[in-house]
């Protein structure tokens, strides 16, 4: 290649550098450009916050995790954040708590759960759980299985779930496993239950009842065109009116909806259940209190949550669930009900 040759093809491409871009492939290069730095800052972020994860809990520095707190670790403890409040432990062990309830979670080697509205979810492996006793009348802390949820209020327990089934196995107090399908086990120290449950066996038929023999009608002599009658006719006898239903089975009956997921059905039975003129007033208030956490956490009705919480307020002044009332109110941003009259 001579020397002019070479000459020619550098100033060639000097003059190609020089002149301007076509407009739309300049803007292409510079969107593909901003995309590339985007990307890039997302899976440095990613990685950030990976490797801070990874740090706190190989410190096992006590300090939040997912919506839990993270209590202690084991030195060669490695665990996962999956998702929003979905931890996964892959080596080790670590204690978690919940700010929602008094109770630890000691989370084993392959163990994962999750928090949700209703409660903590064993989505796998083996969890021990032990839970602070709570005072008569609060709601039960509700840790959920593949099949149901385990009500608890207070008590040592070990819950292990596989892929198709599970069990609980109850070290102190008791504890109730409400089945998806509405049955209820309790449970005592010392015994553990594995489900899905059997399903009942039918009850057995009854035998046929034979056919009732109609009693002969008794002739009577036509009345006397004379007699006349001594009073008006006797007035019918009013039918007994049926024995009002137990709040316990009222109560069952809503625990066996919200397992199924059934909300709005659970906050309608409550409803018609607080009608009733013949409720006794602890029993009253605590209905109401379970039909405002339906609302609360499950429909997330904010505007009919917090004019309920302070009709709440308002019928019972000296509750007994003032405080969980309070958290409620303040998760909801619902204004305070001292500074507002009732609607």
């Amino acid at each position: 290649m001579s020397r002019d040759f070479r000459t020619a093809i550098t100033d060639a491409d000097r003059g190609l550098e020089a002149q301007p871009l076509p407009p739309q492939l300049k803007a292409r290069l510079e969107r593909r450009a901003r995309g590339t730095r985007v990307r890039a800052l997302a899976v440095a972020a990613v990685a950030l916050g990976l490797a801070v994860l990874a740090l706190a809990l190989r410190a096992r520095t006590p300090g939040p995790l997912a919506g839990f707190n993270l209590l202690s670790g084991s030195r060669d403890l490695r665990a996962q954040l999956l998702a929003p409040g979905e931890v996964r432990v892959e080596v080790g062990t670590c204690t978690l708590a919940d700010a929602r309830w008094r109770g630890t979670l000691e989370l084993l080697p392959a163990s994962r759960v999750r928090r949700e509205p209703e409660g903590v979810r064993v989505l796998q492996g083996t969890v021990r759980v032990a839970v602070e006793k709570r005072a008569p009348g609060a709601q039960p802390v509700r840790i959920l299985v593949s099949h149901g949820a385990l009500e608890v209020m207070g008590t040592r327990f070990q819950v292990s779930q596989r892929a198709q089934d599970g069990e609980v196995n109850l070290a102190e107090g008791a504890l109730r496993f409400v089945g998806a399908d509405g049955q209820q086990v309790m449970l005592s120290a010392g015994q553990s239950l594995r489900w899905p449950l059997p399903a009942p066996s039918p009850a057995p038929a009854a035998p046929p009842r034979p056919a009732p023999v109609p009693a002969p009608t008794p002739t009577r002599p036509p009345p006397h065109p004379a007699a006349r009658p001594l009073g008006p006719p006797p007035a019918p006898a009013a039918a007994a009116a049926p024995p009002a239903e137990a709040p316990e089975a009222i109560f069952e009956r809503v625990a066996a909806l919200r397992t199924r997921s059934r909300f709005s059905e659970a906050a309608a039975e409550l409803e018609r259940a607080l009608r009733r003129p013949d409720l006794a007033p602890a029993a009253r208030e605590r209905l109401d209190f379970e039909l405002g956490s339906v609302l609360s956490d499950h429909l997330h009705d904010r505007a009919r949550a917090c004019a309920h919480w302070r009709a709440h307020r308002h019928e019972f002044p000296a509750g007994r669930y003032d405080r969980e009332i309070d958290r409620v109110e303040r998760r909801l941003g619902c204004s305070n009900p001292a500074q507002e009259s009732l609607p």
